[in-house]
């Protein structure tokens, strides 16, 4: 509680400073191109982090801070383009939910796990906020941050790689206990906090190179010391599904299926998916020629499909030990709940509850429900969870039924809220699947997508 007091003072002393000298010479763009860093930083969630009074910070979240104080010192400047613009539905909704989960302030029992869950939830509020009122280009956003992954991409191929070949995980990147000694098989989690976590920002990346491939535009330009074959949407899609699966997250892959038949469906009646659909079959064909290949040849990779077959029958029996671990989180929801139905227990006290009911969990107090929308009801109540559901809601049948109206998606942001709807559809089934709410991806690509509509 103190480390987190001091971290607020020290950072409140080193913003007064600096506003005085930036105050005559600040500017919109300042703020426009503060949100773009936002965006880009999308994939960093765990590499690089700074650690600051036992708080981990995340460049994104320092960038929200970044911006959220130019957007104060603009709005105390009194700058015509800050106070004529419209607040968003998306920012009324978040504040509404602020304010129905107030009651739930009243029962928490640790004030630090409170605090610390409570400013990263309001830090990822602060990015929708941010981007849904001063990004200035969506489409090129989305593009940036497709290549962006695609570039984290390639460092959890070289985590894999070098996790084959028994490189210690200080120099991999990766956390111990998804290392191949603990785990069994090689998983990529890049830069992000767990496999689960990156193989959900994965989405966007592989929505966008089937997108783009069925309106004819290239991602990644041509660059000419590079064959186009390795920079073409193609390619994208082949390497950025091998890193997808590589991750080895069961519901995200389920949840992958579904959405891009869905999304095929959806396209189907807007574009000409002759094409697409030959070159997804080409896709499926390499793909699995590419896997039929390795497994013939390297007798390791045999072994660990494997492995990952048998984790994956024993996920779905209800055996594996991810699943015995997330059964009893759940049974410990259900004993905390009754009591808590409609005012909730407060931001991140569901670990301090669930000791009780989880010996294993020792002094843990950072454990989760593993799916957001019972983690939100149980946290900050019965309205809260409503209001998120239906904003969720809200937003994608809003922006399905926009791209379904049109008798023809032709212009570039079109495009963006094509991949932007569906990555957030995708995001939001696997949001079943794991918890907490501040999810800073997540809330960026809402972000993105609210700064479309009127």
């Amino acid at each position: 509680m103190n480390d987190l007091i001091q971290l607020g003072l020290f950072l409140l002393s080193i913003f007064s400073l600096t506003s005085l000298i930036i105050w005559p010479r600040i500017k919109l763009s300042w703020l426009q191109q503060v949100v773009r860093g936002i965006i880009i930083s999308l994939p960093f969630e765990r590499i690089p982090s700074l650690e600051i009074a036992g708080v981990s910070l995340r460049i994104s979240q320092i960038l929200v801070l970044v911006g959220v104080w130019f957007f104060f010192i603009l709005l105390a400047k009194n700058d015509s383009k800050i106070t004529s613009i419209k607040i968003k539905k998306i920012n009324i909704i978040l504040f509404s939910f602020l304010i129905a989960s107030i009651p739930s302030f009243f029962a928490v029992v640790n004030q630090t796990r409170f605090l610390t869950t409570l400013i990263a939830t309001l830090l990822a509020f602060g990015a929708t906020f941010l981007i849904s009122q001063f990004e200035v280009n969506p489409f090129k956003r989305v593009k940036e941050l497709t290549i962006s992954l695609t570039l984290v991409s390639i460092f959890g191929a070289y985590q894999f790689i070098g996790d084959l070949l028994g490189i210690p995980f200080n120099f991999t990147g990766l956390r111990e206990q998804y290392t191949k000694i603990v785990f069994g098989i090689p998983r990529i989690q890049a830069t992000a906090l767990e496999p689960l976590y990156f193989a959900g920002m994965l989405f966007l990346p592989i929505f966008a190179s089937l997108i783009f491939t069925s309106f004819h535009q290239r991602i990644i330009p041509k660059i000419k010391p590079i064959p186009n074959i390795l920079t073409s949407n193609t390619s994208l899609f082949i390497f950025l599904t091998i890193i997808f699966l590589a991750t080895y997250s069961k519901a995200a892959i389920i949840i992958l299926v579904l959405v891009l038949i869905l999304l095929l469906i959806f396209l189907s009646f807007k574009v000409n998916t002759n094409l697409l659909i030959k070159k997804i079959t080409t896709l499926s064909l390499i793909l699995l020629t590419i896997l039929t290949t390795i497994v013939l040849y390297i007798p390791k990779f045999k072994s660990i499909l494997l492995t990952i077959f048998e984790f994956f029958i024993a996920t779905i029996l209800g055996q594996g030990v991810s699943a015995e671990e997330r059964l009893n989180f759940l049974k410990a929801f259900y004993k905390i709940l009754p009591q808590n139905i409609i005012t909730g227990i407060g931001s991140g006290q569901y670990g301090p509850a669930a000791t009780k009911y989880i010996p294993s969990l020792g002094s843990n107090i950072t454990a989760i429900v593993n799916n957001v929308y019972l983690e939100i009801w149980l946290e900050f109540g019965l309205i809260p969870v409503l209001i998120f559901i239906g904003m969720l809601t809200y937003i994608i049948s809003k922006n399905l039924l926009y791209l379904i109206k049109l008798p023809k998606w032709q212009n570039n942001n079109e495009i963006a809220r094509l991949i932007l709807v569906f990555s957030l559809l995708a995001y939001s089934i696997q949001w079943l699947t794991f918890s907490p709410i501040f999810i800073m991806p997540i809330f960026i690509i809402i972000g993105l997508i609210t700064n479309l509509e009127d």
